[in-house]
């Protein structure tokens, strides 16, 4: 259990709001049926669009690769192009049947739905998902601000439950492990990326957790706001005993998005390091840049959360860009990492760094909206101003260790699925304090 900043709730609050009851649970939920769509073409216009704003990706989706063992179902073009043709949603033997919560428009009001899971292959694993982190990018996909998601659509990509099942050909897992699955779900396996670890930089695209074609049942993948999913082994991570699954859970995007900028770029002791923005990355970028010997100013616009930055680690908070503060603070730090998931002014934070020093993005708001840059700075001072998206397999489980061995982590509020909605009202508003984490039990059907 960790024992830094227990959540201000620890179970599931009971009912549900009228905005957002549960569906009458004497009718049959929905059944999911849609064809996907192609992320893929997204992809290639938003990579420009991410390139010209510095925004470091948090969580994107990509084509499905073909995956090893018998169901193994790819096309000769398949094979010359690198991306897996989705099969025909046609029942199969051994496919489940699972519930989750789906989204069904822009409106961001989500239902009880189910729909099937694929059976198992060889390198699969079942897993009785336990507990789903709620990341600011499920919202986005939600609302379509990176583009229209293949409706209705199961989100979450912060998964910690118990394998139930194993293939033939799992050798890391077994019945009754913890277990945790993030962002990516499989990628090609053998670029040069893959093949260094860095599955999540996929050069023929990696397919993310929901939304992406896939041969899933139904198309595409399904997300983590259900009851179960399968996975192949590769893309699952060992959670260590004393790690609480709900803690486990939001490691797997937000934790690893600030750990592996931090150690690409060498934060150490002896380095001053600027976190922007106080929500559910930035609180866990000050507790990582804290163990990694730094010392962290935090700065956000919510005074409400001074103090709460201070309990993670900051020594140091900056309120509402203070005038007064930012000046004392000029050409002082190494490293800044910028949180924020909307549009906003990263001027006044260019003049802050030492020379050839590093502000790195990883909130990634609308891409149709601007952000504004101080083009006379980065130049005088030879800053490096980069992004960075969630992390491979290998440095994910290491962060998910590194947690566990520095007794840090998210400061969850565990929820019920019937709050779901509103729960993406609050995060939407600034409201969570830090990572909502919905309890896996409550969604029946």
């Amino acid at each position: 259990m960790l024992e830094e900043h227990d959540p201000p709730e620890t179970g599931p609050r009971s009912g549900a709001t009228g905005e957002i009851g549960a569906a009458d649970q004497s009718e049959p939920m929905p059944q999911i049926q849609s064809s996907g769509f192609d992320r893929r073409g997204f992809l290639r216009g938003a990579a420009l669009a991410t390139a010209v704003a510095g925004a470091g990706v948090a969580a994107c989706s990509t084509s499905s690769k073909p995956t090893s063992g018998a169901a193994q179902n790819v096309s000769a073009a398949t094979a010359a192009t690198g991306q897996a043709e989705p099969s025909a949603p046609a029942a199969a033997s051994g496919e489940t049947t699972a519930r989750g919560w789906a989204v069904h428009d822009t409106s961001g009001n989500l239902a009880p739905v189910s729909f099937a899971r694929r059976a198992l292959r060889p390198d699969d694993i079942r897993v009785d998902i336990k507990y789903a982190g709620v990341c600011h990018s499920d919202i986005h996909f939600g609302h379509a601000d990176w583009g229209t998601p293949p409706y209705p659509l199961v989100p979450g990509h912060e998964i910690a439950g118990i394998v139930a099942e194993v293939g033939s050909a799992v050798t890391r897992f077994k019945p009754g492990d913890q277990i945790a699955v993030g962002t990516v779900v499989d990628s090609c396996g053998h670029c040069a990326e893959c093949v260094s670890g860095n599955e999540v930089y996929c050069l023929n695209g990696y397919t993310h957790t929901y939304g992406a074609k896939s041969q899933d049942p139904g198309g595409y993948t399904q997300g983590g706001y259900s009851n179960s999913i399968v996975v192949r082994e590769h893309y699952a991570f060992q959670v260590p005993r004393g790690l609480e699954l709900a803690q486990a859970a939001p490691i797997v995007c937000s934790g690893i998005t600030v750990y592996s900028p931090m150690r690409a770029w060498g934060v150490r002791e002896g380095w001053r390091v600027g976190v922007v923005g106080i929500g559910g990355l930035g609180h866990f970028a000050v507790q990582t840049a804290k163990k990694l010997g730094a010392e962290v100013v935090a700065f956000t616009t919510s005074p409400g959360k001074a103090d709460d930055a201070k309990r993670f680690g900051a020594s140091t908070v900056v309120v509402n860009e203070d005038k007064r503060q930012m000046d004392g603070l000029g050409k002082s730090f190494d490293f800044i990492l910028d949180t924020v998931p909307y549009a906003h002014n990263l001027e006044p934070y260019f003049p802050l760094l030492k020379r050839r020093r590093v502000f790195c993005r990883v909130g990634l708001g609308k891409l149709s909206t601007p952000n504004e840059w101080g083009q006379l700075s980065i130049f005088s001072n030879q800053l490096v101003v980069t992004g960075s998206n969630t992390g491979g397999i290998r440095e994910t489980q290491e962060a998910i260790d590194f947690c566990a061995a520095n007794k840090i982590g998210p400061q969850t509020q565990v929820v019920p699925a019937d709050q779901i909605s509103e729960v993406w009202k609050k995060v939407f508003d600034k409201q969570a304090r830090y990572r909502y984490v919905i309890d896996a039990a409550t969604i029946t059907g």
